[in-house]
């Protein structure tokens, strides 16, 4: 299942590469490639090679996500969690690209969703507080998202639901980027899982010759640098 899941994101694509013909590739300079939060902080950081837009289209940052992916991406997800044995009363979706994913896959098992809402103040985007929402029997939540670089959008929504007086200990991704998230989050006890990592999907598309072997040599030589 999981890689019939990667080649429907590469079949209406979701992964695109600094070669893409897109207009979310930025040029700087002879580099290609495509911005991520990193370069809110260091804007001279070496631009990502490789984009997963695993949003759907009525996200403020479209994607090209349907209905039938983001259910497939939701099984995959649960099979992994019931794979390893992880306890939880509910789920909640990291604004908002995780959104999506967490609503289909409590409707695998009619499991608790708890909403999460993102707002932006002077440029800067921040996770709503739970306020008063929290369900009496939800003591332990697994939180969603499409995929981590950094890891920091993931540290705030623990840190949100965690003030709400829940137990978060582990955090589920559709990829991982390998950038540096896990230790990250390792630093509030939370462990990562992963459907992929970003260089197994590259090597895949790649040995399916959808991805020139050249450029994927440029993609792990990216990703194979020190977080």
């Amino acid at each position: 299942m999981r890689y019939n899941l990667a080649n429907e994101l590469w079949n209406i694509g979701a992964v695109l590469t600094k070669d893409s013909d897109s207009s979310l590739v930025v040029t700087r300079g002879q580099e290609r490639g495509f911005l991520s939060k990193t370069h809110e902080d260091n804007p001279g950081a070496p631009l990502l090679p490789i984009f997963l837009n695993f949003r759907t289209p009525d996200n403020p940052r479209p994607g090209p996500l349907t209905p039938d992916i983001v259910n497939l991406s939701a099984r995959c997800l649960y099979m992994m969690i019931g794979a390893k044995g992880l306890d939880y009363d509910a789920i909640a979706g990291v604004p908002r690209a995780g959104g999506p994913f967490a609503e289909s896959f409590c409707k695998i098992e009619n499991t608790t969703c708890i909403p999460m809402y993102k707002w932006e103040y002077g440029g800067k985007r921040r996770i709503e507080s739970l306020k008063d929402f929290v369900p009496v029997h939800v003591k332990r939540v697994i939180v969603i998202d499409d995929v981590v670089h950094k890891g920091r959008s993931k540290v705030e929504t623990v840190m949100v639901i965690r003030d709400g007086g829940l137990e978060v200990t582990d955090i589920v991704v559709l990829a991982d980027y390998e950038l540096g998230g896990r230790n990250e989050l390792a630093k509030l006890s939370c462990n990562l899982h992963s459907v992929f990592a970003v260089r197994e999907l590259v090597d895949f598309f790649a040995a399916e010759e959808k991805m020139p072997s050249q450029l994927r040599d440029e993609i792990q030589a990216y990703l194979a640098q020190p977080a």
